[in-house]
């Protein structure tokens, strides 16, 4: 299988992030901390293993950093991004909401923010 090159998207993302923060204007987004609660919750109440469940939780909690969550190629931040996904996620059925999981894990092996951005906004 071939690898996803996250970096094919620097600079094409923004777009696709005002659409989304344009799309939910009229809706009531979680604060930040409440994203990082609920998401904590589905992790705990999830079907992971619990290697998988302590790997979710370590990107969370990376999540919660406000270094090295920036992507400045598309000028997005982990935090600007993660209430707009999330109030889509939490409202997906139980398989969305597992693919998420899966996104959560995977994130976990790469480190640049680009990344990070290009994974969960996939979701929305």
């Amino acid at each position: 299988m071939k690898k996803l090159n996250t970096h094919y998207y620097d600079g094409k993302l923004h777009p696709r992030f005002i659409q989304l923060q344009e799309s939910l204007k009229n809706t009531k987004l979680p604060t930040l901390n409440q994203c990082f609660i609920e998401i904590n919750q589905l992790i705990n109440s999830s079907k992971l293993s619990k290697s998988q469940k302590k790997i979710a939780i370590n990107m969370l909690n990376k999540l919660k950093s406000k270094q090295g969550n920036y992507d400045q190629k598309n000028n997005i931040h982990v935090h600007q991004l993660l209430p707009l996904i999330w109030s889509k996620v939490k409202n997906y059925d139980q398989s969305a909401q597992s693919i998420f999981l899966e996104q959560l894990i995977d994130i976990n092996n790469g480190q640049c923010p680009q990344g990070r951005v290009a994974r969960l906004i996939q979701l929305s």
